[in-house]
């Protein structure tokens, strides 16, 4: 998300519940991945082209997880996604993939499930975006609570309050196969959901959103030798 492009902004407040195929999505998301594929047509067309490989970080990651899942798919029975599944036959077997980074929640639990087989969710353990809960308007529910917590704290400074696991923001679902990185021990693990990198009370949490230290977090566990 670009703070000082109003277009993103009105992705992301979009966060009413759209139905995708038998499921349901984020709406913002949704119809920026419309847009993104309408864009892209004319070079899907190209006959020679056999894998597609979806990349994108934050709002970009919602958005490319859900055009990944739309060409594997196809169209849906209401016409409102059309011309995936032409992309679909084109391409080799698995030949659709996405790797995307700290998004944020953008689909029901079954889709969840289902992406696992071709889409991977590379999180920074410290990035709260992807934890965002259990529904899509999470992060103003967090914002609003964050808001609450420090204005208490402010008021009662020698009872400090944090957002613990029991703040009913229990995120269920996030797309994908999640790959998490442990900044401090530099380790990689999977998680089947959010439960184990629950950590709200990281007031740093949107400082590691960045791209950037993703970057760096990634590099920092690469071996030297690393060249595939």
């Amino acid at each position: 998300t670009r703070f000082t492009d109003p277009n993103d902004a009105k992705i992301n407040i979009q966060i009413s519940e759209k139905i995708f195929y038998h499921w349901k999505c984020h709406r913002g998301y949704f119809l920026a991945a419309i847009g993104v594929i309408d864009q892209i047509r004319g070079f899907l067309d190209d006959n020679e082209i056999n894998k597609i490989v979806c990349l994108g970080h934050s709002l970009g990651g919602a958005v490319a997880s859900l055009i990944a899942i739309m060409i594997q798919r196809g169209d849906d029975a209401s016409g409102t996604i059309r011309g995936m599944s032409y992309f679909r036959d084109i391409l080799i077997q698995d030949g659709i993939k996405a790797i995307v980074f700290g998004t944020p929640p953008v689909v029901s639990d079954t889709l969840c499930e289902y992406s696992r087989s071709f889409i991977t969710n590379i999180v920074n353990d410290k990035d709260f975006i992807p934890k965002l809960g259990n529904s899509f308007d999470a992060l103003r529910n967090l914002h609003i609570k964050y808001v609450s917590i420090l204005m208490y704290n402010l008021i009662e400074p020698y009872h400090h309050v944090n957002i613990s696991n029991n703040d009913k923001l229990d995120p269920n679902r996030l797309v994908g196969k999640v790959i998490i990185i442990d900044p401090r021990s530099k380790t990689i693990f999977q998680g089947t959901n959010l439960k184990k990198i629950l950590h709200y009370s990281d007031v740093l949490g949107l400082f590691h959103h960045q791209m950037i230290h993703y970057y760096n977090i990634i590099l920092s566990i690469t071996p030297d030798n690393y060249t595939q």
